[in-house]
Order: C-alpha cells, then sequence, then structure tokens
C-alpha cells in the first residue's frame, strides 16, 4: 500500500480500534485492539477522541510534526475551530 501511496502521490489513512487497558499500572488508559502493527506501518499517527460535539486531536507520534493538540467540530459549515464555531 505504502509503494503505491507513493507512485501515485496519495494519502492512506488507517485507522485501528483500541479498548481501555485492564492492567491499572498501564502508564496508557488505551491500548490498540489490532496490536501495534500499525503504529509501526504509519509515519504519522494522531489520536481522535470525541467530547460531546466537538474532536480533539492529538499528534502522538510523527517524524517531522512537533506534539500538538486541537480541538475542532464538524457542523453545516464544514470542520470549524470551536471558537469559530461559538461565535
Amino acid at each position: 500500500m505504502a509503494k503505491i501511496a507513493h507512485l501515485y502521490d496519495l494519502v492512506v489513512v488507517m485507522t485501528n480500534q483500541v479498548s481501555s487497558s485492564p492492567d491499572s499500572y498501564s502508564r496508557d488508559h488505551y491500548v490498540p485492539v489490532g496490536g501495534n502493527v500499525l503504529a509501526y506501518a504509519s509515519k504519522h499517527r494522531i489520536s481522535l477522541r470525541s467530547i460531546g460535539r466537538n474532536i480533539h486531536a492529538k499528534i502522538i507520534s510523527s517524524p517531522s510534526l512537533a506534539p500538538l493538540d486541537a480541538r475542532f467540530t464538524v457542523n453545516e459549515l464544514g470542520v470549524t475551530d470551536i471558537l469559530t464555531a461559538i461565535e
């Protein structure tokens, strides 16, 4: 898939379901259901969490982007910043 994406200049989005960890000593509360296979196959990892009607995005790892948190909403205007949606 990576070769085809590079050849045709495409973006590939992969998702991985997570579940809560039963191990109370784990530093992460969530663990990937499919294991870490997708983490090794991807260059950029972003966590998306729904908070009411808003979405919280967090860059988990990236070779070229610094860790960053962003909050946005999807409404009749499209994807908008939360502050813009409130005004």
